[in-house]
């Protein structure tokens, strides 16, 4: 079997993702554009969601990992991911 590993970075054509793989290339392509409005239409808005990354430790509810999200975009650095 060969297999092809290729990253997504968010500019995927979306129609042609599987439903989990189509969720994470919206998410790289939010956080690749700072853009928190598409960042608010990828995650769930309900108040157990949770996160966990080294910059904002354990976040529960939209609103906590929303900062943690504007903090991101709005500081000095660019972050990409993929």
């Amino acid at each position: 079997m060969i297999t092809e590993q290729k990253p997504i970075t968010g500019k995927e054509e979306k129609e042609t993702l599987t439903p989990p793989v189509r969720a994470l290339s919206q998410f790289y392509d939010a956080f690749n554009d700072c853009d928190l409005n598409k960042m608010t239409e990828n995650w769930a808005q309900a108040e157990d969601t949770s996160m966990d990354n080294p910059l904002g430790g354990i976040k529960r509810g939209w609103d906590a990992i929303k900062g943690v999200y504007e903090l991101i975009f709005n500081g000095p650095a660019h972050v990409s991911v993929e």
